[in-house]
């Protein structure tokens, strides 16, 4: 048996009707006019079976048309579930399929499905987990991604999960899925580095878009990392001496002023020098220059 307990949709007055009726001459309390000849109909939501979370909005609920006929002084009445394909996918089911509102990863894993062969359709792998904690402990591919969250999420939420990478360090960059309700928490994903946000709803097409330029926009700052990584490195190589040499080149000296700067010899600068040229892998000045002004840019980030 279908349980609301837990359920605030299963209380009071948007208590659950979850079933379908016809109702010929109902009983009326006063008098119909014999000459009213008409029919109101009311469209709303009506739970086919239990939310998946209990402080989910009826709007998740399922469609529900219901009529009052009136002709002659009498009145009939007719409820219908609207025949969708979710509700026929529920009915399959026996079970709620779908999560919070307009929020398709907090669905059922046979709906939450149809996103990953949304954007597999244009060649791209997809990875779906049920929970932040479940990407939290998956193995991530190291290559160009992105991560699509929705900013409410049961458990830990979008944001949680936003702030726990970037203490963790961990590059991934984020496509956050918004409500309207949610607009003051995408503020603060986009100043915490989500790459994008799209409010609910969207367009198919728009998501794609969306995960393409993502790609291609970790793609270039994995290229980055890689150079920055690897000119920290030769620089990391170089010795006490020929970092201090190093700083002085960049900033204009000559190899006199330096070699009078560090109380040492001409000849032993320009050896020095010709190190720092050598282990930096520098083509030139202007290019040891760029290289010292790249790594100095990380620091005061």
């Amino acid at each position: 048996m279908a349980d609301y307990s837990e359920s605030l949709a299963g209380r009071g007055f948007i208590s659950p009707l979850r079933f379908e009726v016809s109702i010929d001459d109902c009983e009326v309390v006063g008098k119909i006019p014999q000459d009213l000849d008409g029919a109101f109909y009311r469209a709303g939501y009506e739970w086919y079976y239990p939310p998946k979370f209990p402080d989910d909005a009826i709007l998740n609920a399922d469609g529900y048309i219901s009529s009052f006929r009136f002709k002659g002084g009498k009145v009939d009445y007719k409820g219908r579930f609207v025949n969708t394909h979710r509700l026929q996918k529920q009915r399959e089911a026996r079970h709620q399929l779908y999560g919070y509102y307009r929020n398709p990863f907090t669905d059922d894993a046979s709906v939450r499905d149809a996103v990953r062969r949304l954007i597999s359709s244009v060649g791209l792998r997809v990875e779906m987990f049920g929970s932040a904690q479940d990407f939290l402990v998956a193995k991530r591919p190291d290559a160009p991604a992105c991560l699509i969250l929705d900013v409410r999420m049961p458990g830990l939420s979008g944001l949680d999960l936003q702030l726990k990478l970037r203490d963790a360090g961990i590059h991934v960059p984020i496509i956050f899925i918004t409500g309207h309700g949610d607009i003051p928490m995408s503020v603060r994903a986009m100043k915490g580095g989500a790459h994008e946000f799209l409010t609910k709803p969207f367009r198919g097409q728009d998501l794609l878009d969306a995960v393409q330029k993502t790609i291609a926009s970790d793609r270039t700052l994995r290229k980055e990392r890689g150079e920055l990584s690897e000119i920290r490195a030769r620089f990391d190589s170089l010795t006490p001496r020929e970092k201090e040499v190093l700083d002085l080149v960049v900033a204009g000296l000559l190899n006199k002023q330096i070699a009078d700067e560090l109380g040492t010899s001409e000849l032993t600068v320009k050896t020095h020098r010709a190190h720092v040229m050598q282990k930096t892998q520098a083509d030139s000045l202007a290019h040891l220059v760029r290289m010292s002004e790249k790594l100095k840019a990380t620091l005061r980030k």
